[in-house]
């Protein structure tokens, strides 16, 4: 069941489904999700849809370099840690966040640790 969204949230919450990929999808799989969608992430997800990482074009690139191959699974790549904010955060905080740590995303996540939708910096 998705989490329930209060009534007027205080910023533009993206769906974030498309973004989402299991940790056992391939390199290849997490190329295809960040070429088509305007977030240029993708969000690596347990079984239960919680976010345990995250992969950008660069994560993908220093993993190539690496060694990893197109079938190489996306978890190897990802990063482990990504930065996040709970649903509830107001708009002035999650551009903070997103200045302070220079990023363009930051997924929203509910209080039982599912991503209920990503916030992109251009269209805070």
């Amino acid at each position: 069941m998705p989490p329930k969204l209060p009534a007027r949230m205080p910023h533009p919450l993206m769906p974030a489904t498309d973004l989402m990929v299991g940790g056992d999808a391939t390199v290849l799989m997490a190329m295809h999700v960040l070429d088509n969608n305007a977030a240029r992430i993708a969000l690596v997800v347990d079984a239960q849809k919680r976010l345990i990482g995250s992969v950008v074009d660069g994560d993908i690139r220093r993993g190539i370099l690496r060694g990893a191959t197109l079938d190489s699974p996306v978890r190897d790549l990802m990063h482990k840690t990504p930065y996040t904010l709970p649903l509830s955060a107001p708009r002035q905080q999650i551009l903070e966040t997103m200045r302070t740590l220079e990023i363009k995303q930051i997924p929203l996540l509910a209080e039982d640790g599912t991503i209920a939708g990503i916030v992109i910096h251009d269209i805070l």
